[in-house]
């Protein structure tokens, strides 16, 4: 369950009432068994001594309040500086690798922007290892990391895609890439790029291609 900020200091502030009403009334109770406790009577003769026993009660209450509203003022703030630095922390670059040694495949049409889970994956993608350095294809761990692919259509003429930036914007994660096109070829290929993700930077992901 996903808690805003500003929720949180709904709840402290709410709690901080519920408190302040709680302490009233245990004010209240202290002040009558205080009252019976020291024989106070009704006549006009108790009435200095009822007057005095008021006016050190309030002084305690009006101390004890004092310091519940400090404590919880504090608290609101702390709320409201925490509000500011996760709205901070939701707009910028996003950290990726680039996936590499991967194909799409032939009996695949469609491909999903996000890809979540190793059976997803290879329902859409397969490994192309080749002889070499960084030959083998690049690791993912899905269950810390996601992988956002951009697939074009099968085309003749030479393609090349690149990823420009990744950014996150609220709960919406936009990733930019870049295609350059060449000459016509005497076959078809499937231009296909894709980034490896950390979890902690899940959203609404959109892959958007942007002009040299």
């Amino acid at each position: 369950m996903k808690i805003y900020p500003h929720s949180l200091c709904s709840i402290v502030f709410l709690h901080y009432l519920c408190i302040r009403k709680n302490c009233s009334q245990v004010f209240t109770t202290k002040r009558r068994v205080g009252l019976r406790s020291v024989g106070v009577s009704t006549n006009l003769a108790g009435a200095p001594v009822f007057s005095s026993f008021l006016s050190i009660k309030c002084e305690e209450k009006g101390i004890m309040m004092k310091k519940l509203i400090n404590m919880f003022m504090g608290l609101l703030v702390l709320c409201l500086m925490n509000s500011c630095a996760q709205t901070l922390t939701t707009e910028g670059d996003v950290a990726y690798t680039e996936g590499h040694n991967y194909f799409v495949r032939n009996d695949v049409t469609e491909v999903p922007t996000m890809i979540t889970t190793q059976e997803q994956f290879e329902r859409y993608f397969g490994m192309a290892a080749v002889m070499g350095k960084n030959g083998e294809p690049t690791a993912i761990d899905f269950a810390k990391q996601y992988v956002i692919a951009a697939v074009m259509p099968l085309t003749d003429i030479q393609t090349e895609m690149s990823a420009h930036s990744l950014r996150q914007k609220g709960d919406t994660i936009v990733f930019t890439y870049r295609v350059k096109r060449g000459e016509q070829q005497s076959y078809t290929m499937r231009p296909m790029l894709m980034i490896v993700v950390d979890n902690k930077y899940k959203g609404v992901v959109k892959a958007v291609e942007e002009d040299y």
